[in-house]
């Protein structure tokens, strides 16, 4: 039963590696001007998109004043604007896409182990800094509606809004030597908007390598959510 079902799991792996594969042709099938014309394209649209996250937009009635400051309370507009723009972007591009969504990944057991090992590393650069987390939340007398508004912040929202907006360009640019340079130029963005650059530029990284590793939005999703629900949890 056991081998049974190892094999279905490798048919699985395998579908979802040839249907990935397809965008590892795109180079030998289009002209280099219309390739660099495409990735011009979405490298202005993602620029949009992080113009919507920064751009001054009025708070929704539904934030509580009551969360702090750094939980970024003042932007949860801003990331459902970003992640529902996004969206519309992905959805009008093509089908040839929808992979990235594809939940194969999740079904494999090597997704997990790089997940947890990324959560490691994570951790041990985190140590390594003397990063203060979110569980500075333990400082503020929080009712249980409002950290249960947190958790849905922290941990869904802004790990689907963040890997939507720093990661799905590496999964859209299909050359890969592009798409590690993109990884490079992500994880820099990423941590310019954090408050320590550097531990952040090596968390981007590590979901910027699990992006690229599946080839999959998710697994990045993934980490990064549980990431941020740990760190509401434990003091470092």
């Amino acid at each position: 039963m056991k081998r049974l079902s190892e094999q279905v799991q490798g048919k699985e792996l395998n579908s979802f590696a040839e249907i990935s594969g397809r965008d590892d042709v795109y180079m030998k099938n289009s002209g280099t001007k219309t390739f660099l014309l495409k990735t011009l394209q979405l490298m202005g649209l993602y620029l949009l998109a992080f113009l919507l996250e920064s751009v001054i937009i009025p708070q929704l009635t539904f934030i509580q004043d009551s969360l702090p400051e750094f939980t970024g309370r003042h932007k949860v507009q801003n990331r459902i604007i970003v992640i529902l723009f996004l969206l519309t972007l992905l959805l009008t591009i093509g089908k040839k896409y929808y992979y990235l969504f594809s939940t194969e990944p999740l079904k494999a057991k090597e997704s997990y182990v790089w997940t947890s090992a990324t959560i490691i590393a994570i951790y041990i650069i985190m140590q390594s800094t003397g990063f203060i987390t979110i569980a500075e939340i333990r400082l503020f007398p929080l009712d249980p509606g409002d950290y249960l508004q947190l958790l849905f912040i922290v941990v869904i929202l802004v790990p689907i809004q963040e890997e939507f907006l720093y990661r799905g360009l590496l999964l859209l640019v299909p050359d890969h030597k592009v798409k590690y340079l993109m990884l490079i130029v992500s994880s820099i963005l990423f941590a310019l908007l954090h408050h320590d650059p550097f531990a952040f530029f090596w968390m981007g990284m590590g979901y910027g390598i699990l992006a690229i590793r599946f080839k999959n939005i998710w697994v990045p999703i993934l980490a990064h959510a549980l990431w941020n629900l740990a760190v509401s949890f434990i003091e470092f």
